[in-house]
């Protein structure tokens, strides 16, 4: 937020130009999430962007555990059917 404060009011773009590009700037994940949410600000943009990021990790990391698990199972029978 302190580089979009930054810029001289007569070349700063407004804030919904500079959501849109802030938008932009993620992956196709994290841009959908932020467009459903829609926030009126773009302080409050950020902070949803953090957020959105955060959670999308932590069911990344979720999932992995989810798939060794699936994979220790998998290997357990397969040497119990042997």
């Amino acid at each position: 937020m302190r580089v979009y404060g930054s810029i001289p009011a007569d070349v700063k773009p407004s804030t919904e130009v500079a959501k849109m590009h802030f938008v932009d700037a993620f992956d196709n994940d994290v841009s959908l999430f932020l467009r459903e949410i829609r926030s009126a600000k773009l302080t409050d943009m950020i902070e949803d962007a953090v957020e959105v990021e955060a959670n999308l990790m932590a069911s990344s990391k979720m999932k992995g555990r989810m798939e060794e698990k699936t994979r220790h199972r998998g290997d357990a029978g397969m040497a119990s059917t042997s």
